[in-house]
């Protein structure tokens, strides 16, 4: 994904006379890259990069769209309906989905913007007080 996908779309935009290291920072989830990984690296020199993956400290601000509020809001119309037998909690959360405004999700995206306004703002260090 990183090297298919994501270097890619970042070269595409990327600063031409800019020769600095890019720092990847990934959450520590198992199936992500280690922090030194050599494919990885050599895919950033194929760029002319020095790139430096790191993980994300702990206790970081989530940065995931739909764990900051997507999921909260379809659970929380899932929850107004009872269930009784294994499908029906399928079809509940089908009609929760579909029941979510794009107003909702305009929320979502706008806190997911200030999180990462934050991140910046600290240097993607965990020291921010929300």
């Amino acid at each position: 994904m990183l090297i298919d996908r994501v270097f890619p779309a970042v070269r595409a935009v990327w600063p031409g006379g800019k020769r600095r290291a890019i720092f990847v920072q990934q959450d520590n989830a198992g199936p992500h890259v280690v922090e030194y990984d050599p494919v990885v690296a050599a895919a950033g020199v194929q760029y002319g990069w020095t790139l430096k993956v790191r993980c994300q400290p702990p206790r970081s601000p989530d940065m995931s769209v739909l764990d900051l509020g997507f999921f909260n809001s379809i659970q929380s119309l899932q929850y107004q309906e009872a269930t009784y037998t294994i499908d029906q909690p399928i079809a509940t959360v089908d009609r929760a989905f579909k029941a979510t405004t794009s107003t909702t999700l305009d929320h979502c995206f706008m806190t997911l913007q200030s999180v990462m306004e934050t991140v910046i703002k600290h240097h993607g260090k965990n020291d921010n007080k929300f």
